[in-house]
Order: C-alpha cells, then sequence, then structure tokens
C-alpha cells in the first residue's frame, strides 16, 4: 500500500484545511500510537474508514461554522490534532450538529463562570441548556490493562444499574470536575451531561443487553447519578460513530 501525503489528504477536506494549518499539521506529527490515534494519523491513513471519518468532520465543521457556533478555533485544532482528545471532540461535534438539525441554537466551547467553558451551549425557544460532553473510551494509559474478570462481573456488567455503575460514575465525576468550582461560588445553571458509549466496546456491548432486558436503565443511571449531584438537570446518552456526521439513539432524560 502507498503511503499517503497528510496534507495532500488535508486538502480534500476543505474545512478542517482552514482549521489546522500545515504548520499545525506539522508540529503535531510523530510516530503513529495505536493507543492514541489522532487526526494526523487519520490524514496518513489510507484506509476508507479514515476518509469516512474526515468526511465527516469536515461536514460537522462546515454546518457549525456557518453559524457561528465554533467559538474557539485554535482550542479546538488542538483536541483534534490530540490523541486523548480526538475522540471525545468528534462526540461534541456530532451532539451539537444533532441539536443544530432539530432547531436548536448551539455554541461550543461556551464560557458560563469566569474563565471555565462548556462543551455545548444550546437554547430553544425559552430552554437553555449546558452539555459537558463525556465518552467512555478507555484512556490510552488503561488500553494494555487486561478487562476484568472476576466472579460474576459480567454478570454485573449486564445488570440493572446501581449507584457504583460506572455509567453513574463517569457522569459524576465529570460534573464535579466542569461545574463543582461554579456552583461552590454561587453560581446556578441548566447543567446536563451528555454521554456516548460507543467509543467503548465493552460498554457498548452493555448497553446493548441493558436495552432488551432493562429499557428504563438510563432513568436509573440519572437518578442515582442527581442523587450525588443534586444541581444535575439530566443526562442524554447517545451513540456516535466517527465515520458518521451525527449520533444515533439520542436520548434526553431529565431528573424527576
Amino acid at each position: 500500500m502507498e503511503p499517503v501525503d497528510a496534507i495532500q489528504t488535508k486538502r480534500r477536506f476543505p474545512h478542517l484545511d482552514s482549521l489546522v494549518s500545515d504548520e499545525a499539521l506539522r508540529r503535531a506529527a510523530r510516530p503513529i500510537r495505536p493507543d492514541a490515534w489522532d487526526l494526523c494519523d487519520a490524514f496518513a491513513n489510507p484506509l476508507p474508514l479514515a476518509a469516512a471519518m474526515l468526511a465527516a468532520l469536515d461536514d460537522n465543521l462546515r454546518a457549525l461554522s456557518a453559524v457561528g457556533a465554533i467559538r474557539a478555533r485554535n482550542a479546538l485544532r488542538d483536541r483534534l490534532l490530540n490523541g486523548e482528545q480526538l475522540l471525545n471532540t468528534l462526540s461534541e461535534l456530532a451532539l451539537a450538529r444533532h441539536l443544530l438539525q432539530t432547531g436548536w441554537q448551539v455554541a461550543l466551547d461556551y464560557k458560563f463562570f469566569a474563565t471555565r467553558d462548556v462543551d455545548i451551549w444550546c437554547k430553544l425557544h425559552d430552554i437553555e441548556r449546558l452539555v459537558e460532553v463525556v465518552n467512555m473510551a478507555i484512556p490510552a494509559a488503561q488500553r494494555a490493562e487486561p478487562l476484568e474478570d472476576t466472579p460474576g462481573s459480567c454478570a454485573r456488567s449486564t445488570s440493572f444499574p446501581d449507584e457504583n455503575d460506572p455509567l453513574v460514575d463517569k457522569v459524576v465525576a465529570k460534573f464535579n470536575d466542569k461545574f463543582g468550582p461554579a456552583l461552590s461560588q454561587g453560581w446556578t445553571g441548566e447543567i446536563w451531561v451528555a454521554v456516548d458509549y460507543t467509543k467503548n466496546h465493552e460498554q457498548d456491548v452493555r448497553q446493548f443487553v441493558r436495552d432488551l432486558f432493562f429499557p428504563d436503565w438510563p432513568e436509573a443511571v440519572v437518578q442515582f447519578a442527581a442523587r450525588r449531584c443534586p444541581q444535575l438537570k439530566g443526562v442524554c446518552f447517545y451513540s456516535h460513530l466517527p465515520q458518521s456526521i451525527v449520533p444515533r439513539a439520542v436520548h434526553w432524560n431529565g431528573v424527576e
């Protein structure tokens, strides 16, 4: 297979080409790491799946740029060029595009308190939300570790969620990290956490099984998370494949 010129590939995607300069791409280039794949790797990859991911990303940049939703272009560029942040950034852009297509006003990297920003601000009529996105991808440093294999672990992974469920823990950790300092100083807002679980195969299978046997599992996760985060307004669960423009199975579950 012939090697691919990353910069020439970048030229095929005008909105990515505009966002990521040739010099930024050269600075970010490093040997390919299978545990932390980034935009440089995608540009240099000749396989159709990489091209499909780049095409979807380029189209989302086009649509979001057209409405002025991208407020911090350099920060967005840097996240795409970071192997630890690429997947989460693709999740953010896809959810923002979904919101845009369903009639919401959207803005990325929205400043909500002092210097702190949230992934997505969105508004529809008189409803306004701050949405922080998290995906269930395993951090690069942990990807070489063996999966947990203890008695009952398989059964627990596909059982009805409890207060120690990984999804509950992920929502709570993201809520506290992003909004905790602002809340401690008296700030208030309509806080949502959005969870993309597709980028972790084990979690994706878990949710597939739960959908079959426990269709009300999202409500349970939200209620357990809200007990630990009383200011949480709800959780959005969705599934996004990197080569897709928008997510599938988007469910907004408010705190009751």
